[in-house]
């Protein structure tokens, strides 16, 4: 059966290829599920020298998912690839509000929303509207909202409980400024590490969903 589908998978990349490789150039990133496959399939068509180049991330991700033998790995690998998409995320809001947006005082997420504020109004955007204001893709804007949300409401697993001043993401770390003007700064693992300690809370994009319309409800 699995000969069948690699046979079916082959033909299907063979007929379609001119459409995924002018898809893979046109979109600023590729999600890791459309990398694993498209590196999957090609594989099997044209071995490993490819015409062209997946997103790095994408194939990055696709590499490693290859290597993952448990579980246990690839919901890490899942993890971390999450923590990615928040910080690539992050740094395009960073840019886009301080070059677009006027009088832009802070921005911060209403769980399955982005909201910038600036002197005059409050924007409110849901993740559509963002990942085509941002050039990110809906996935990547989905783990942002996650991610965002778990650290939102959990900081408190990373700080023990000191009082701080403000939290934000800068290049790929997390800094958080104490209320004596000190920083803590975080890296992806500790990011992922939170995300497993507090994994019962449901942090999948599903469970933001149903939190909303549950505030909503009430």
């Amino acid at each position: 059966m699995t000969i069948i589908w690699a046979a079916i998978s082959a033909i299907l990349v063979f007929y379609f290829r001119e459409s995924i490789k002018l898809a893979h150039k046109q979109r600023h990133i590729t999600s890791k599920l459309d990398a694993y496959l498209t590196h999957w399939t090609l594989k099997i068509l044209e071995g490993n020298d490819f015409e062209f180049k997946l997103s790095s991330v994408g194939l990055h991700w696709a590499e490693k998912r290859e290597k993952c033998k448990k579980l246990e790995d690839i919901l890490a690998l899942d993890k971390e690839f999450e923590v990615g998409d928040y910080w690539m995320v992050s740094n395009s809001i960073e840019q886009y509000v301080s070059s677009e947006v006027g009088g832009f005082e802070y921005w911060d997420t209403d769980l399955i929303k982005l909201t910038i504020d600036t002197e005059s109004t409050t924007y409110t955007y849901d993740y559509s509207e963002a990942s085509v204001m941002l050039g990110v893709s809906e996935s990547q804007m989905k783990n942002f909202l996650v991610v965002h949300c778990c650290l939102s409401n959990n900081l408190d697993g990373l700080i023990d409980e000191r009082d701080y001043d403000f939290w934000d993401a800068k290049g790929n770390q997390l800094v958080i400024t104490l209320n004596d003007s000190s920083e803590l700064i975080f890296q992806t693992s500790d990011i992922c590490e939170l995300m497993v300690k507090t994994e019962s809370v449901g942090w999948s994009y599903e469970d933001l969903v149903n939190s909303a319309n549950e505030i909503v409800a009430d």
